[in-house]
């Protein structure tokens, strides 16, 4: 319940859980930071229930989720708390499970305005225990509804599956969540 936070220049090698997260703030600007991390849920940067945030210039390696937006709080799944106004942008994203950009998992409230722009994504490799996850996914698994979500410039240098949701995957896996208004342009796999 932060404002105008600004995270710069910062370097977080193996973390146990979420590398960077953010929660219930406004006016965020994450830049020029790096996280390698391997370990289960070792995400790389969450923003869940806030407004108005830039992660911008960034290099994150992790096993979990890498660029994640979600608008609930991790004690409350019963509250509907929303996320807008979210970019993430000239980042590069090295996903060893899970997903590389992902949306609405473990959401409560609406999340909107949500731009992935100028993303590399790199390697993403799957130990034999994990089945390979969607490239971008949209998952809002309880309530709410995700709208305006923009993909841009998205260069992706792995092997996919030959699973069709291997790249995309947007999808109301549980509850009664929507998803609408979703634009992918200019996306480039080289495998």
């Amino acid at each position: 319940k932060s404002k105008n936070v600004r995270i710069e220049g910062v370097t977080v090698v193996h973390p146990m859980v979420w590398t960077v997260a953010i929660y219930e703030s406004s006016d965020v600007h994450i830049d020029n930071i790096k996280t390698i991390s391997h370990g289960m849920s070792s995400d790389g940067c969450d923003i869940v229930a806030c407004r108005d945030a830039l992660v911008e210039n960034s290099f994150f390696r992790g096993h979990d989720d890498i660029l994640a937006v979600k608008a609930s709080t991790m004690s409350d799944y019963t509250t509907r708390v929303s996320c807008e106004n979210v970019t993430f942008r000239n980042c590069v994203a090295w996903c060893d499970s899970s997903n590389p950009m992902t949306i609405g998992y473990e959401t409560v409230g609406d999340v909107r305005n949500i731009t992935y722009e100028n993303i590399d994504v790199l390697n993403q490799s799957r130990p034999p225990v994990w089945r390979l996850e969607a490239i971008m996914a949209i998952e809002p698994h309880y309530t709410g509804t995700v709208d305006g979500v923009t993909y841009r410039d998205i260069r992706i240098d792995v092997a996919l599956a030959d699973d069709p949701e291997s790249l995309f995957r947007f999808v109301i896996d549980d509850g009664s969540g929507t998803i609408r208004n979703v634009r992918v342009e200019n996306v480039f796999v080289n495998y």
